[in-house]
């Protein structure tokens, strides 16, 4: 479902994708790379809000 400002250019769906993706990496990759993970769910976090 498109987000009512055209310029927004990620759906929840998507967001929802991005979540599921990011909680198989973290079980699979070394701790050294769960804090870039980290970092990208509260990038996903805030542009979930913003969807809102």
């Amino acid at each position: 479902m498109p987000h009512k400002d055209p310029w927004f250019l990620i759906t929840s769906e998507e967001i929802a994708q991005i979540r599921t993706q990011l909680n198989i990496l973290e079980g699979e990759l070394p701790e050294k790379s769960r804090h870039r993970i980290d970092t990208i769910v509260r990038v996903t976090n805030t542009v979930e809000q913003r969807l809102q």
